[in-house]
């Protein structure tokens, strides 16, 4: 059964967003429904992304193959055969991109799509960092005594640093010295 409860949350979803109209309870024509709007994908690169990123989150639930790099690469693919797509049928509306000239009107609207759908912007932003690669959080000691914080140079203890590397006092060590 777990094995289908994906397809079975995605089915009447996919009905519902395809004949969304057949459900309005108005008699206006104009009544803005979810549906696969094509133009409105095209329209907006978040819009875009979000689709984008739906889309992997499902291939990526079914394929148990897909993790790490293969993931960015199947995202980065489909969100630039996505965007070649929308521009061919004449779908791809957004003016931050239409002002360039042909092959990059979908390559860019297609790599900044993967950028926000695969949180490429964190793994741009790692790559680019100075930070070193390591433990970024300060580990946290349990003992089975409170730890009194002490005036800085008090015999018998050592000095406490803050995640700034700023002395802040002494305590006594848990261990003897």
């Amino acid at each position: 059964m777990r094995k289908f409860l994906p397809w079975l949350l995605f089915l009447p979803l996919l009905v519902l967003f395809t004949v969304g109209l057949a459900f309005a309870q108005t008699a206006d024509p104009v009544a803005i429904l979810p549906s696969f709007d094509f133009k409105a994908w095209g329209s907006s690169v978040g819009i875009f992304a979000g689709v984008l990123a739906a889309l992997v989150s499902l291939l990526k639930a079914r394929l148990p193959i897909l993790t790490g790099w293969r993931v960015l690469l199947l995202a980065f693919v489909l969100s630039e055969l996505g965007a070649f797509l929308l521009y061919s049928a004449g779908w791809l509306t957004d003016a931050t991109y239409t002002r360039f000239t042909p092959p990059w009107v979908w390559l860019l609207f297609g790599l900044v799509g993967w950028i926000i759908a695969s949180g490429g912007y964190n793994l741009l932003m790692q790559l680019l960092s100075a930070r070193p690669a390591g433990i970024t959080t300060v580990p946290v000691i349990v003992t089975a005594a409170p730890q009194v914080l002490h005036p800085i140079g008090t015999p018998g203890t050592e000095p406490l640093h803050d995640t700034d590397g700023i002395m802040i006092g002494a305590v006594k060590p848990l261990t003897p010295l």
